[in-house]
């Protein structure tokens, strides 16, 4: 018996493709795409971790860390939906840590005064 494939070709034909060409090239999805990416917040979201607010900080570094790498395979509103959450993170663990650093000065200020009535009441200053 012969093996037939009754005319179905099972090879892809790879003759119009150009090695060379950019896949990206001439699809309508790069056209209307700026030429730079959005702003990353990664600067402000290793100094909000380091001085204000750790776990924002490190929310803001993984959006931030995502920007150029979504701008680069060509999602760029990907890459502003995560600069927009890397500046929303800062923000929010920047004025956390404000917070945190104004109720503390607050707090050691007035335990301080307290401390030194009390000292004062005994007579030893």
């Amino acid at each position: 018996m012969e093996n037939q494939n009754s005319g179905i070709n099972f090879q892809k034909d790879y003759s119009n493709q150009n090695s060379n060409q950019n896949p990206n090239q001439g699809s309508n999805m790069n056209q209307n795409m700026p030429q730079f990416p959005p702003k990353t917040w990664l600067a402000e979201s290793i100094l909000v971790t380091l001085f204000c607010c750790l776990p924002f900080g490190i929310v803001a570094i993984i959006y931030a860390a995502g920007v150029n790498s979504k701008f680069t395979i060509g999602d760029y509103y990907g890459a502003l939906n995560a600069s927009k959450q890397a500046g929303t993170w800062v923000k929010v663990g920047f004025f956390c840590g404000i917070a945190v650093y104004v109720i503390y000065t607050i707090y050691v200020l007035a335990f301080a005064s307290s401390i030194t009535a009390s000292m004062m009441e005994l007579g030893n200053i």
